[in-house]
């Protein structure tokens, strides 16, 4: 979590940052991403209240919770080719 944009106060920018820590702190994105949800398998590693996948596969805000198992599999910043 992050504190988006706390830089420019407004009243929309504190909604989207209490939904996005509420949201990605929730029973719920837990219980998807460990299939604790009756009746649903999930593969999810990520969890949110917000997904794009145009133009980018990315969770604006950058408010999301995810599986320890896989941020432990991302590529270190450092190694990253941004190119």
């Amino acid at each position: 979590l992050h504190n988006k944009g706390s830089y420019h106060p407004s009243q929309l920018s504190h909604k989207k940052r209490r939904l996005g820590t509420k949201a990605s702190l929730s029973d719920a994105c837990y219980g998807i991403m460990n299939n604790n949800v009756k009746n649903e398998t999930s593969r999810c590693n990520v969890c949110s209240n917000d997904f794009n996948s145009d133009p980018h596969i990315h969770i604006p805000g950058n408010l999301w919770s995810a599986k320890c198992d896989y941020v432990r599999k991302l590529i270190p910043p450092k190694l990253y080719d941004s190119s």
